[in-house]
This record gives structure tokens, C-alpha cells and sequence, in this order.
């Protein structure tokens, strides 16, 4: 397996697990000694937080301390990955969904704008298909009509 698969970038497995062993044994042997990880970071080149975090994440591992082990933490990371793409493909799902439905639902929705009514056929035959809203019922007069005529041609606010 290549170093770079195993989420290691600077320190090989083997040398990892051989200082947390050399950390445990030189504790077991003097429980009050308090520079232990300092004196093998010495010994085998490797940096003091480093070999911190490595005896940690193994107590973690083998029970001593609560936390997430490595195992969980390699579930966790896939399965924030799998959710990731899941929302993912249902966004691009919901946008397709949404651009396709309103194609096919637009006809249904606005299908009172675009049929003419009932009755007599000859007021409507200029219009070609296209909704009235000046003939709408329901709708006041004086909100459909411009207040100023000359302001029908321009575009201002």
C-alpha cells in the first residue's frame, strides 16, 4: 500500500507503532517519569506532538481513553463522503426535475391564459391566443391602465 493511500505523509506505520511501544514500556517502567515521549522523539528523529497524538489516538484505540477510534474515524469519513455526494446527485436531481416539470406543467398552469373562453369567438380572434388581462374579471380597470398616457412608450421607473 502506498504511503499516500494510508493518510501517512511523513512517518511509515511500523516506525509509528515501534515509538508508541517504546513510550509504553519506558511508562510502565516509571510511571512518574514525565519526559518520556521527549527522550524517544530524541532517540528516533520524529516530532514531540506527533508522537503525543500517536500515543493518545492508541489509547483511544485499544480502550484506555474515550474517543473515536481509527476504524470509526476511517467510518466516519466515508460515510461524510458518500452523504456529500448523495446531496449532491439529489441537488442536480431536483434542478433536472424542476427544469423538465415546469416544461410539462407550464401548459397545465397557465392553460386559463392561453384558451379562449367560452361564447362568442369574434372579440377574441384578433388576440391570437394571447391572455387579456384588460377583459380580466375580477380586476379593477385603473390598475391595468397607465395613469399618464405619455408614459406608455418609455422604459423609465
Amino acid at each position: 500500500m502506498d504511503k499516500k493511500q494510508a493518510g501517512q505523509t511523513r512517518y511509515p506505520v511500523e516506525m509509528k507503532e515501534r515509538a508508541v511501544r517504546m513510550v509504553r514500556d519506558l511508562q510502565q517502567a516509571d510511571p512518574n517519569d514525565r519526559n518520556v515521549i521527549s527522550r524517544v522523539t530524541r532517540q528516533l528523529g520524529v516530532g514531540t506532538e506527533s508522537l503525543r497524538t500517536w500515543v493518545k489516538q492508541a489509547d483511544v484505540d485499544d480502550g484506555k481513553r474515550p474517543g473515536l477510534t481509527t476504524a470509526e474515524h476511517g467510518e466516519l469519513v466515508t460515510l461524510r463522503k458518500e452523504n456529500r455526494e448523495l446531496r449532491r446527485a439529489n441537488d442536480i436531481l431536483q434542478a433536472a426535475a424542476s427544469f423538465f416539470g415546469a416544461a410539462s406543467t407550464a401548459d397545465q398552469r397557465g392553460s386559463r391564459l392561453r384558451r379562449r373562453p367560452p361564447g362568442p369567438r369574434d372579440r377574441w380572434a384578433s388576440m391570437g391566443g394571447r391572455a387579456d388581462l384588460r377583459g380580466s374579471p375580477g380586476r379593477p380597470r385603473h390598475l391595468l391602465r397607465p395613469k399618464d398616457p405619455s408614459t406608455l412608450g418609455s422604459r423609465g421607473p
